[in-house]
């Protein structure tokens, strides 16, 4: 594995999204510390001189200290100015890149994580020998069956766990099978981000419903822009299609209404239906 021993800083808020980029992390090789926003990010850097860690991927929106600010005050000390920070974001969009670059990042990742490309951005910037062996091929795509690992990939074998359920997950645009890919055939992955996603989303639509009486627009927004990277690393695509709605009306300053009791009905929806499929495979 051309990356293992590295030592990287996630800098990620939406623990659905630190799950899947750590597993993604260690499994090539590479030692990941955790933290939820700029100030925590920061608090680490300075443990040590230099910098205890080879690079740095950091969110764009989290709180306390987004990532922008924060990559503005690593470059704005000497001691840290060759540490390599990616930014990563939810949104794909030149804008973002632009402010990432602007801000002092060396690239932009979109969000959700795809290995291969996160692979790639590392081996890019990480400051280790690089052989274009090391390298994913182009074509790469993830086993369709459990316990496997991508072939020629660098990247070690999944842990075997429980199949996935012989009948497809009953949402609406819920691909299960895109889902096991991302995490390159890990199913015990798969299971755990789905109980995390129950866990941490059951009572969500009550809060969005909370929000919106009280004219709370920023908080809805900022809810649905963490909602909309959950969904999108679950393949929960009309979810994600709901979130968009309400970050578009909020800075449109356009009424919510409407579209916050559609993010509700889908966000029910989907957590009614993944809560049904893990008792089944519990009791099945």
């Amino acid at each position: 594995m051309p990356l293992a021993g590295a030592r990287i800083l996630l800098a990620e808020d939406n623990p659905l999204n630190q799950l899947v980029a750590q597993q993604i992390l260690e499994r090539m090789g590479m030692t990941v510390t955790v933290v939820v926003n700029g100030a925590e990010a920061l608090a680490r850097l300075e443990e040590s001189t230099p910098p205890p860690f080879d690079a740095v991927l950091m969110d764009l929106h989290m709180p306390v200290l987004d990532g922008l600010e924060t990559t503005r005050r690593i470059r704005a000390r000497l001691d840290w100015s060759d540490l390599p920070v990616i930014g990563m974001t939810a949104a794909a969009m030149a804008e973002d890149r632009a402010r990432c670059l602007a801000a002092g990042m060396l690239d932009h990742l979109a969000k959700p994580v795809m290995p291969e490309r996160l692979l790639d951005i590392l081996l890019k910037w990480v400051p280790r020998p690089i052989r274009a062996s090391d390298r994913l091929p182009a074509d790469h795509e993830a086993p369709d069956g459990p316990g496997e690992a991508p072939a020629a990939s660098g990247l070690p074998p999944a842990a075997a766990a429980s199949p996935m359920p012989a009948t497809p997950l009953p949402v609406p645009e819920f691909n299960i099978d895109a889902l096991r890919k991302r995490v390159m055939g890990n199913e015990a992955l798969v299971w755990r981000l789905l109980e995390r996603f129950v866990e941490l989303e059951k009572g969500s639509s009550a809060l969005l419903s909370d929000l919106l009486a009280g004219g709370r627009r920023e908080e809805l927004q900022r809810k649905a822009h963490s909602l909309r990277g959950a969904c999108a690393l679950l393949e929960l695509s009309s979810v994600v299609r709901a979130c968009e709605q309400v970050e578009a009306a909020v800075s449109q300053s356009a009424p919510l209404e409407d579209a916050t009791q559609r993010l509700m009905a889908h966000l029910e929806g989907a957590v009614a239906v993944v809560r049904e499929v893990l008792e089944s495979r519990r009791t099945g």
